[in-house]
């Protein structure tokens, strides 16, 4: 059972994985070239075969579970993207650079790192004291506070009717 299409597939890849990721292909190409322009099918379509990033990382990876290269993918997706763009009256997608991106320069990285100014010192906070000739509040007797202090659906405290009986 070893042919042209099974024997550049990358090994432990089924034939029902082979077919997934066809029709995937296959749903893309139709999206870019059934659906509305500019639509949000349309777009990530559109962005899987011209776009970098995941979207190329996608293809590879598709790709080498097709036995095929994912410039084989986004060419044949780009011919369909441009024919559509082209019956809008709109310039061709390229295809974009794959180089990778080089960091900056450790010199560079290094300026860009500058500290922020120190903080200007915070304020110094005075504790406010009530004037000497007034007198001091006093505490209310009989307040919610010490209405409620106790819980009167606790089981373990005595009745209001036990407590009066010990006071007498």
């Amino acid at each position: 059972m070893t042919d042209a299409t099974t024997s550049c597939m990358r090994p432990g890849v089924t034939h029902g994985e082979r077919y997934l990721w066809l029709a995937v292909i296959a749903q893309a190409l139709v999206d870019v070239r059934d659906e509305t322009f500019d639509s949000l099918l349309y777009n990530q379509a559109a962005a899987f075969f011209s776009d970098g990033g995941y979207w190329r990382r996608s293809r590879e990876e598709i790709a080498d579970l097709l036995g095929v290269t994912a410039e084989q993918i986004q060419a044949a997706g780009l011919r369909v993207v441009n024919a559509r763009r082209l019956e809008q009256g709109l310039p061709p997608v390229l295809p974009r650079p794959t180089t990778p991106r080089v960091p900056a320069p450790a010199a560079r990285r290094a300026e860009a790192r500058v500290p922020p100014p120190p903080r200007p010192p915070l304020p110094l906070l005075v504790a406010y004291h009530p004037a000497p000739d007034q007198p001091a509040p006093t505490p209310k007797g009989n307040g919610w506070r010490r209405r409620y202090s106790h819980n009167p659906f606790d089981p373990y405290r005595p009745l209001p009717s036990e407590c009066r009986d010990a006071a007498d």
